[in-house]
């Protein structure tokens, strides 16, 4: 599971992420922060000290937490763009 805690670094409020699996050699640990861009959609930055391979299972997590957290702001860019006629992944590509 991935969980999430607010921070701010640099006047910017980034969601640093930790993984809870007990099996994973990362367990408990920060493995890296969901930071948002100008774009206003969050990015996974990985801590790159923590070196080693990441599993198909927690790269999944980590997408799927990273989708749920970006989804009011994607809901809200689509509404927003249907008087366009674009949908968002035209505009994110």
């Amino acid at each position: 599971m991935i969980l999430t805690l607010p921070r701010t670094v640099n006047s910017l409020i980034v969601l640093e992420v930790f993984y809870s699996q007990h099996e994973s050699l990362h367990a408990g640990r920060r493995i890296g922060v969901f930071a948002k861009e100008m774009d206003g959609f969050y990015y996974f930055w990985p801590d790159h000290n923590l070196g080693g391979f990441w599993s198909d299972v927690v790269l999944r997590e980590v997408a799927d937490a990273l989708t749920e957290q970006n989804k009011a702001w994607a809901e809200f860019i689509e509404r927003e763009l249907s008087s366009s006629g674009k949908p968002l992944s035209v505009v994110r590509g």
